[in-house]
């Protein structure tokens, strides 16, 4: 093969992949690519974060696809090996609630607001398709490419030609439906006069009532052959399974079946006798249970498995490929995988952690911490779950950094340098708070020691180190609310000194400009400022009482200038040390609990599902506009494109471009990165256009270009003088005489007067 010709660099770079194959590999086995979601890429959980509501495996092939919430679109050419993530399918931003594939090549999604998306090249390419009504399909079956059948809470339709047309033939709704074969169907429902199952023998035609049952509403239904099926119900709850095409149903006992607590919330049987269930059991974790992935070999009338007590989220949906090989699809990006006929499982997303992560900070460009917790809260027993987290590589990858916390919820923490750090919390036994948690690190975490603990009910939320020896902590007493806290240190933590603000009210933050002057925010719009190092806290009034939840001030601002964030979108302002505040427009309603400036004009802040940024000042602050799967609890950046977000159930994203870029031009103009960047293209894998966007840190001539596995030339995006500053320019897919390129792994390569850069990409026909 002979190459074109090219600058060392890149040649360099083509020879490698050539010799590794790289020009027969389109997919992540090689070069895995990070699921991005707008301008931030996952980190934890992986590939992704958005709760997920069906999965279906693709007839005859090896290919599985995941539908959820935001548009979410998950595949697998590999039996769940690897995942390529898409979010927001066709600029789609609701739920996705079921995926049906009759055939290899035609699919079908729906969900939210009666929209529908069709797929006739294996999931390749999707169309919307008009489906007449605006109510959320909640579930759809195809017997065959042409003809299906969907329904939404009300009302049933159906198609006999792929989608084209659809009509209602039956004025209540299902939430579950499944074909047997080309003609016969089963459906169940609850309505006001109960739960019912229905039945045709005419592709949906028309509808037989075959029997109602007691309780609360049908959740799920199976017939694993045309005249042997089962129904489960959350009432009671129950059991019911029929032999002669639904004329009789029997209710399974459920004492002595081994199910014991669970209550049963989906059901898969993969021939008459072998089945599964899917429930849960009665401790409760926010809003989710405990759950159980139970099997029967005899038609439900005995059932083996244990409660597992890392089922900690919702699954939505079970299916199996085969007789031995089953999936589960569930709430956080949940995917479990069986390969011995569901004996075990297997976990294929990973969670560092299920705790809610509420803060978070960068101390070198590659190193950061997190740490976070919350309560479970059970019918018999409550219990913390808490961490603290730490990366190495600037969050592609994060480790607990301790394996057992005890009784203690961690809420806050603050490192000095890589190695030194503190952790804020409480600790909690049985039902009640019994106290204040400190814990230090001299060696990055391999080892933790405890400085302080307070025997009553105070709750620490914040800590802050000016140097290595001198910080302090805030807090409050958490149930009675009789007391406020502050403590300060001057040897490192060995000793805590209280100081007093004369208040009761919970102090939510605390930063020091230098060792005399520092701000306290808390609840009611409360801010405290000292100009002794807390010998002596001033009240000062903030001009709202909303709760107040972050400060932050530039070290490098004179101590003069700082920030603080609350309830309702609350931003303040503060030009004189913190003696004055004025207010900003967030243009958010959400409560705002972090902030963080890396100088007096570049900021951000975030909060529930909030992410904001301004870029002078505060003058104007711009919203992120993606959807975040959870609540956003932290942020922290090392730079002005380099940062992190972090937020409930382990959630944490990072973003090499500053989280968005539709920032005005001429706001954005006034940044200019110190060093040349160029970044990861967004969205990546793409179709059918992507986003490169690079920083020049001077003016001179730049080229941009298209290459691609073996070394062609495919197009220049870029070839001429630039300001400096940043620059982002689309791809479209295109080549230089404007013909579409065939789906594969394409180069990009970046030069400069002082920067030459090469980064791949994958285009996904």
């Amino acid at each position: 093969m002979k190459l074109v010709e090219l600058p060392n660099s890149i040649q360099e770079v083509f020879m490698y992949k050539i010799a590794i194959g790289l020009f027969l590999i389109l997919f992540v086995e090689i070069f895995p690519v990070q699921a991005q979601l707008g301008g931030w890429d996952w980190s934890n959980p992986q590939p992704q974060g958005f709760d997920l509501h069906a999965i279906t495996p693709i007839p005859g092939t090896e290919t599985i696809m995941v539908v959820g919430k935001n548009g979410t679109l998950l595949r697998s050419d590999d039996r769940g090996d690897n995942w390529m993530v898409e979010h927001r399918l066709n600029g789609f931003s609701g739920d996705f609630n079921v995926v049906d594939f009759p055939s290899a090549t035609v699919g079908y999604i729906a969900g939210g607001s009666g929209y529908l998306f069709k797929s006739t090249d294996g999931g390749g390419s999707w169309e919307g398709i008009d489906t007449g009504i605006n109510q959320d399909v909640i579930t759809l079956d195809f017997a065959t490419e042409g003809t299906g059948i969907l329904s939404t809470g009300s009302s049933t339709l159906r198609t006999t030609n792929g989608g084209e047309d659809w009509e209602i033939n039956l004025e209540r709704g299902f939430s579950s439906i499944e074909f047997v074969n080309a003609d016969t169907a089963y459906a169940g429902g609850w309505s006001n006069t109960g739960s019912s199952v229905f039945k045709t023998t005419n592709a949906g035609d028309s509808w037989t009532w075959l029997a109602d049952f007691p309780g609360g509403p049908s959740l799920d239904i199976s017939f694993p052959v045309a005249d042997i099926g089962y129904a489960i119900f959350e009432a009671e709850p129950s059991l019911w399974k029929t032999t002669n095409g639904g004329s009789d149903w029997v209710q399974l006992p459920f004492e002595g079946s081994g199910m014991g607590w669970v209550l049963p919330q989906l059901i898969h049987f993969t021939d008459a006798n072998t089945g599964f269930l899917v429930g849960w059991n009665g401790l409760v974790d926010g809003d989710g249970y405990f759950g159980a992935i139970l099997k029967t070999t005899n038609g439900g009338e005995t059932w083996i498995g244990e409660n597992d007590y890392t089922l900690t989220n919702n699954i939505h949906d079970l299916t199996f490929v085969d007789a031995t090989t089953g999936f589960t699809a569930g709430d956080r990006g949940d995917i479990m995988r069986t390969q011995n006929q569901g004996d075990d499982w297997q976990r294929l997303s990973t969670n560092t952690t299920g705790a809610d992560l509420t803060s978070i900070q960068y101390v070198t460009s590659d190193v950061a911490y997190a740490t976070g917790g919350h309560i479970v809260y059970g019918s018999w027993d409550w219990y913390p779950v808490t961490t603290v987290l730490k990366t190495t590589d600037a969050g592609l990858n994060w480790q607990n950094t301790g394996s057992y916390w005890g009784e203690s919820v961690f809420h806050d923490l603050h490192f000095v340098t890589p190695d030194v750090g503190y952790v804020v919390g409480y600790i909690f036994t049985y039902h009640y708070p019994e106290g204040a948690v400190m814990i230090k690190t001299t060696d990055g975490g391999a080892t933790w020691q405890s400085l302080y603990e307070d025997q009553g009910e105070l709750h620490l939320r914040s800590v802050f180190f000016i140097t290595a020896d001198v910080g302090w902590v805030v807090g409050y007493e958490r149930l009675n609310g009789t007391r406020s806290a502050i403590l300060k240190t001057t040897d490192g933590g060995e000793t805590w000194i209280p100081q007093d603000a004369g208040t009761t009210t919970k102090l939510n933050a605390v930063q020091f400009t230098d060792l005399d002057r520092g701000v306290i925010v808390g609840d009611d719009g409360m801010i405290f400022r000292t100009t002794n190092g807390g010998e002596d806290w001033q009240l000062v009034s903030s001009g709202v009482t909303a709760d107040l939840h972050d400060v932050a001030f530039p070290i490098s601002n004179s101590s003069q200038i700082g920030y603080a964030v609350g309830n309702s979108g609350t931003i303040l302002m503060t030009a004189d040390g913190g003696e004055t505040w004025t207010p900003q427009e967030s243009g958010t309603s959400d409560h705002l609990t972090s902030v963080q400036f890396l100088d007096v004009a570049r900021g951000f802040a975030a909060g529930e599902l909030t992410f904001l940024k301004t870029i002078n000042g505060g003058r104007t602050w711009h919203i992120d506009p993606q959807t975040f799967p959870g609540s956003i609890r932290a942020v922290t950046f090392w730079n002005a494109d380099q940062g992190l977000l972090a937020g409930d159930y382990g959630l944490i994203l990072r973003t090499e471009m500053g989280g968005f870029t539709d920032v005005p031009v001429e706001q954005a103009a006034v940044t200019i990165p110190e060093h040349g960047a160029l970044h990861q293209n967004y969205p990546n894998p793409f179709n059918p256009q992507t986003t490169i966007r690079f920083g020049l840190p001077e003016i001179g001539r730049v080229t941009l270009r298209i290459y691609d596995a073996g070394g062609k030339l495919i197009k220049t995006l870029v070839d001429g003088q630039l300001n400096a500053g940043w620059h982002q320019i689309r791809w479209d897919g295109k080549d230089e005489t404007g013909q579409p390129v065939c789906s594969g792994l394409y180069l990009y390569q970046l030069d400069s007067n002082r920067l030459h850069q090469t980064r791949s990409m994958v285009l996904l026909r």
